[in-house]
């Protein structure tokens, strides 16, 4: 049995917004999973730092994981394919040795978003991918049957990996 101690969480990705701003991934995480239970520690971008200095600060975090592999990422899939904040038309400046990055969007009341890269994504032992609602049965076709690139759907990095499950929720 493995005990919530004994795990280290670390955010995917995260708005750029304050912490303690209703949008925060932070504060959700924070006020349902972590507040009240045991956690080991829990690591996320500062959004309190200018954006690269949250880049660099968080990188850096990420380089103590031994091999910069995680155990296991939970991520979404938005309508648009976006997976943690890799938006379509994101993915095409990224540098090889990239940790995180800096994206945009411009359909959410939020356009700036930090994230990790699709390479620390992929390099995880497992994937589980949680998806809700009749709206993303679209998306699971796209992912798989799908025409579109990874450019405008990023969640295709995930037919790259391995270890992925898709847990699918009609309501």
């Amino acid at each position: 049995n493995l005990e919530l101690n004994q795990v280290n969480f670390y955010l995917v990705d995260e708005r750029y917004v304050p912490i303690d701003f209703t949008d925060s991934n932070f504060k959700l995480i924070y006020e349902s999973l972590i507040r009240h239970k045991k956690i080991k520690s829990f690591s996320f971008f500062d959004t309190n730092l200018e954006i690269k200095e949250s880049l660099k600060a968080y990188s850096e975090k990420l380089l103590l994981i031994p091999n910069r592999v995680f155990d296991l990422i939970i991520l979404g899939i938005g309508s648009d394919g976006h997976i943690a904040s890799l938006f379509p038309q994101t993915i095409e400046n990224l540098q090889e040795n990239q940790l995180t990055m800096h994206t945009k969007t411009n359909i959410f009341n939020v356009k700036n978003r930090l994230t990790i890269t699709p390479s620390m994504i992929l390099k995880a032992k497992k994937i589980l991918v949680l998806l809700q609602g009749e709206e993303k049965k679209d998306i699971i076709t796209e992912l798989i049957d799908g025409k579109k690139d990874l450019n405008n759907f990023p969640a295709k990095i995930l037919n790259d990996h391995a270890n992925t499950t898709i847990h699918y929720l009609e309501n």
